[in-house]
C-alpha cells in the first residue's frame, strides 16, 4: 500500500510517490504515509489499515525508467526553496503527476512553536515571511484585533498548501467551495481518520459571505477538529482509577446517563479497571486532576471500557490559550442554557432584529429567499447573554426550522452568532426534510427512536409538537433581563473576561477545567486549542438514550425555579446538532 522501493520512492496503488529528502527527514516515513492517506478515499484507508491486504489484480508494470526519471527530477527540483519539502505523486493509468507540500520543515515547526511558547500572553502570531506560493503566512503586519479575538479572520494567512492539498497534507484534500449555495458562501471539507476499528471522517466547514474567508475559516476549523478529536501529542496515561495520585474526576462527577446507555453503548465507571486518562487544570486556582480521555479527545478510540460519549462541545481554538479557553467556556455556557431551557420548557424572550443595522443585508436577503428569521434571549447561569435563533421556510408539506445559539457579552454579537448558524444550515435542513420524509414521520411518532446527532434536527422539520415552533416564537416567555455591565466586557481582553466568567461560575459552585490539546504543527501556526470541561453544567448529548441532562440535579433546580417543585421536564428530544 505504501512501501519504499528505492530512496524516497514509495509504491502506492496505481503508481508511486517520490519525496524530497528534506520532507522525508522532517516528517519520517510513518507521518508522511499518514499525510498521504488523509488525501485518499475512506475505502483506501480501510484497506491500508488491514495488514493482510494485498493486490488481487496487479496493474500494468511501470517502466523502471519512469521511476528513475521522477527520482532525478525530485532531486533537481527540491533544490529550489519552494520545492524543498515537496513530494510528487505519479499515477500510471492517468499519466498524471501531482505535487504536494506535506510540511514546511521540522525546523520551521519547532522554531515557530518555541517562539509561540515564549510569548504566552501575546497573540502567538507574527509577521515572519514563511515562503510559499501564496506569499506571507501567519498574520498580516498591523493585524487588527477583532473583538475578543486577538486577530481578525481576514488577517490570518495560513500555509494552505501544507494544511490541505490533494497529495499529502495535514488535513487532507482542500475544501470544496460551494458556489451554488444561496445563503452564505460555504467551504466544506473532511479529514478521514482510522480510529483503530473503522474510518471516521472529521467534518469541517466555514460559512461566511466570501469564499476566501469561508475557506480560511474551514481550514481553521479543520485544524481544530483534528487536534481536538485526536491525541496529536502523547499526553494520556493508562492506569486504574484507584492507582492515580491526586484528584480524579470520574463519570460520577457528571450527570449520569439513562439506564439504557449502560451495557449497550458504554459501561459504568469502575475504579479497578484500566483506562486512558489525561491531566486537566482547574482555572480557578490552577490545581490539577485526572480525567478520562474520552471527555477530551472525542474522536480517539479507547482501548478499554467506554465511560462517556465525547463531543466537540467546549473545544475551541484561539491565538492564545486564554482566548481558546474563553470561547470554549462560552460554548459550554451556551449549551447549558439551551439544553436547560429546552428540557425545562422555558421559551426564549423575543429579541427584535429590525433595528440592528449590521443585519440589514442579511434580513433583505432572507426576505428575498423566503426565509423567516427570529431571535430570542435565554436565561443563563451567570446572566451573560445567550441568544437562540431560528430560520424558517415552508414547502408543500409544512414548516422547516433550523436552530442556532450563541453566547457573547455583547447582545448584538450573540444575535449575529446565532443567526449565522441558522442562516448557514437552513438550506441543508430543507434538503434533509425532502430526503428523509419517512424517517421524520417515524421519529415524530416515537421520539425515543432518536439515535444520534443526525436525528435531532429532524424533529424541527414538519414539527408535530408545538414546542419546536414556540421555543423562539411565543408570548409565554421568561422576563428578559440583561445586566448592562456585560456590554463593557466585550471591550476588554479575552483573559480579563475569562477571569471574570470563571469567578462568577465558581460562585455558583461550577468548577471549570481545561486541557491543552495543541499539536506542534498547530502551535507553529500561532494557534492554541483547548478542551473546556465543566461537570456541573448541562451537557449537550445526542440520542434519546444518552440524555444526561434529564438525570441531572441542575435541571431539576431550573425546573423548580421557573415552574415550581412539582413540574416535570419536557420529554421531547432537543432540535440542536
Amino acid at each position: 500500500m505504501f512501501a519504499e522501493s528505492a530512496r524516497g520512492l514509495f509504491e502506492i496503488p496505481g503508481g508511486f510517490l517520490v519525496s524530497s529528502d528534506d520532507a522525508r527527514s522532517s516528517l519520517g516515513d510513518l507521518e508522511l504515509r499518514q499525510r498521504w492517506l488523509r488525501t485518499r478515499s475512506r475505502h483506501i484507508l480501510q484497506i491500508a489499515a488491514k495488514s493482510s491486504a494485498r493486490h488481487v489484480f496487479q496493474g500494468p508494470p511501470i517502466f523502471p525508467g519512469i521511476r528513475e526519471g521522477m527520482r532525478r527530477a525530485c532531486d533537481h527540483l527540491s533544490r529550489e526553496e519552494q520545492n524543498r519539502y515537496a513530494v510528487w505523486e505519479f499515477h500510471a493509468e492517468l499519466g498524471q503527476i501531482r505535487r504536494g507540500i506535506p510540511t514546511l520543515g521540522k525546523d520551521w515547526e519547532e522554531g515557530r512553536a518555541a517562539q509561540s511558547a515564549d510569548l504566552p500572553n501575546q497573540t502567538g502570531h507574527n509577521a515572519d515571511t514563511l515562503l510559499d506560493e501564496a506569499g506571507e503566512n501567519g498574520v498580516s503586519p498591523g493585524a487588527a484585533k477583532a473583538g475578543l479575538r486577538a486577530t481578525a479572520l481576514s488577517d490570518m494567512r495560513l500555509p494552505q498548501q501544507v494544511v490541505a492539498n490533494r497529495v499529502a497534507s495535514y488535513l487532507g484534500c482542500p475544501p470544496n467551495l460551494e458556489v451554488g449555495w444561496t445563503t452564505s458562501s460555504p467551504a466544506t471539507g473532511k479529514t478521514p481518520n482510522w480510529n483503530g476499528k473503522e474510518v471516521r471522517s472529521l467534518l469541517w466547514s466555514g460559512h461566511l459571505n466570501s469564499l476566501e474567508l469561508s475557506e480560511t475559516a474551514a481550514l481553521l476549523e479543520g485544524v481544530e477538529r483534528r487536534v481536538g478529536a485526536l491525541e496529536s501529542e502523547p499526553r494520556s496515561v493508562t492506569a486504574k482509577g484507584e492507582e492515580l495520585s491526586g484528584r480524579v474526576l470520574t463519570p460520577e462527577d457528571f450527570p449520569p446517563y439513562p439506564d439504557g446507555f449502560y451495557g449497550v453503548l458504554g459501561a459504568p465507571y469502575d475504579s479497578t479497571q484500566p483506562h486512558e486518562w489525561v491531566r486537566v487544570t482547574r482555572l480557578h486556582d490552577g490545581s490539577e486532576a485526572w480525567l478520562a480521555r474520552e471527555y477530551v479527545y472525542y474522536g480517539q478510540q479507547v482501548e478499554h471500557q467506554l465511560w462517556a460519549l465525547g463531543s466537540s462541545s467546549g473545544c475551541a481554538t484561539g491565538s492564545t490559550i486564554a482566548e481558546a479557553e474563553l470561547f470554549g467556556l462560552l460554548e459550554l455556557i451556551e449549551r447549558d442554557s439551551f439544553v436547560g431551557c429546552w428540557y425545562a420548557g422555558i421559551n426564549a424572550a423575543p429579541v427584535s432584529i429590525e433595528n440592528i443595522r449590521s443585519l440589514d443585508a442579511l434580513r433583505a436577503r432572507a426576505a428575498l429567499l423566503g426565509i423567516e428569521l427570529k431571535c430570542g434571549l435565554l436565561p443563563s447561569i451567570i446572566g451573560i447573554p445567550v441568544v437562540v435563533a431560528t430560520a424558517q421556510v415552508e414547502d408543500e408539506v409544512g414548516v422547516i426550522l433550523a436552530f442556532g445559539a450563541a453566547c457573547q457579552p455583547d447582545l448584538e454579537s450573540a444575535v449575529n452568532g446565532a443567526l449565522n448558524e441558522v442562516w448557514t444550515y437552513i438550506n441543508e435542513r430543507a434538503k434533509s426534510a425532502r430526503e428523509h420524509r419517512d424517517k421524520i414521520e417515524r421519529l415524530h411518532a416515537d421520539p425515543t427512536l432518536c439515535a444520534g446527532i443526525e436525528d435531532h434536527p429532524l424533529f424541527a422539520m414538519y414539527p408535530s409538537h408545538s414546542a419546536y415552533l414556540e421555543f423562539v416564537d411565543t408570548d409565554q416567555s421568561f422576563l428578559a433581563k440583561i445586566d448592562p455591565s456585560w456590554q463593557a466586557w466585550s471591550k476588554r481582553s479575552a483573559s480579563q473576561l475569562l477571569e471574570h466568567v470563571v469567578g462568577l461560575l465558581d460562585a455558583e459552585g461550577v468548577d471549570v477545567w481545561a486541557h491543552r490539546q495543541t499539536s506542534r504543527f498547530e502551535q507553529s501556526l500561532g494557534l492554541e486549542t483547548v478542551m473546556m470541561v465543566a461537570p456541573n453544567l448541562l451537557p449537550l448529548d445526542f440520542g434519546w438514550k444518552q440524555q444526561r441532562a434529564l438525570q441531572s440535579e441542575r435541571l431539576r433546580k431550573i425546573i423548580g425555579k421557573y415552574h415550581g417543585p412539582n413540574a416535570k421536564p419536557r420529554r421531547l428530544p432537543h432540535p440542536f446538532s
